[in-house]
């Protein structure tokens, strides 16, 4: 929004607003700011943690006393993980004493996306496994982001680093942290080749990657991959839980187009969801999507959507 003026104005006429534009760290603060002068729930679908930890996580208090929810992360960064690793605790009904994630997928980012990432990589807390909250779980081996390549005979592929692990793990670790958890997460992408694993685990400098967009062989902002290639993309996430009891789960969630389509399809129920939720006495402030409370609201609303065309399924075993 160019008129910060007219912002707070906006805000107050609404219930709910969802955020879907970006770099946030650049352009989001204001809104959240507005949000929670005028107590409006708020949605959005950043991967930006330096923005969330830098400028959001000061505002929390603020949230709760204006019993506001500020949920970021919606998008397929990270609702998928975040929902996934709060139902199996839920279905265990145990805290957990670990959890990993492996994430099959094809599909192409966004020029946006892209963007975002080459302006966190000079961000610290981008390479801060606990910028959102939480720390090193005591006995356990340290956490890492970048999954070694390694054949995985269990789930019949082979494991290499995700990058979207540098996002999704802090926002499992946020999600702890405010149940007052703490537990060992990490995510592996599955492809079907050593190679294929290799080469993934090469990620190239954000200065490459920058050249690369400058080039046309990255996509710029507002550019991004056609609908007949969306059409063609989908995307599986596979949870591991282990609760304190000892008991294990396997749960299963699997879509169409992650970035695009079922992104869309996240916060526009994550809204819904707060939107039901509005009126309930909750722990507010800055959230995340597995967040106890408002994960409920979710479970609602997936309830309902399922039954007009929900493209994704949750199975479990």
């Amino acid at each position: 929004m160019d008129d910060q003026q007219a912002v707070p104005n906006i805000v107050a006429r609404a219930k709910v607003v969802i955020s879907a534009a970006g770099p946030f760290i650049k352009i989001g603060t204001p809104l959240v700011r507005a949000c929670i002068a005028c107590g409006t729930h708020y949605c959005d679908t950043t991967g930006e943690t330096p923005w969330v930890a830098r400028d959001l996580l000061p505002l929390h208090e603020a949230a709760k006393n204006n019993k506001t929810f500020i949920v970021n992360f919606c998008g397929f960064d990270s609702q998928p993980a975040d929902l996934l690793v709060g139902q199996a605790q839920n279905i265990l009904k145990s805290p957990l004493a670990r959890a990993e994630a492996f994430v099959s997928m094809q599909g192409t980012a966004s020029g946006g996306t892209v963007q975002s990432g080459l302006e966190m990589a000079g961000f610290p807390e981008a390479a801060d496994p606990y910028c959102l909250g939480g720390g090193p779980t005591p006995g356990s081996p340290t956490e890492v982001d970048a999954h070694p390549v390694a054949r995985s005979e269990t789930l019949d592929c082979w494991l290499a680093p995700f990058t979207m692990a540098f996002i999704n793990t802090r926002v499992v670790r946020r999600t702890a942290s405010l149940k007052g958890q703490r537990f060992p997460y990490g995510e592996a992408l599955c492809v079907s080749d050593e190679e294929t694993a290799k080469k993934h685990a090469s990620v190239p400098s954000a200065k490459v990657r920058q050249a690369l967009v400058e080039e046309g062989k990255l996509p710029r902002p507002g550019q991004g991959p056609d609908p007949l290639s969306r059409t063609r993309s989908w995307f599986k996430y596979v949870v591991h839980a282990v609760g304190e009891s000892g008991e294990s789960l396997w749960l299963q969630l699997s879509g169409g187009d992650p970035g695009y389509d079922e992104t869309a399809l996240m916060i526009s129920e994550a809204a819904v969801a707060l939107l039901q939720g509005e009126g309930v006495d909750g722990h507010w402030g800055v959230v995340t999507p597995g967040f106890k409370e408002f994960l409920d609201f979710f479970d609602t609303k997936k309830a309902s959507s399922s039954a007009v065309g929900g493209t994704r399924q949750i199975q479990g075993h």
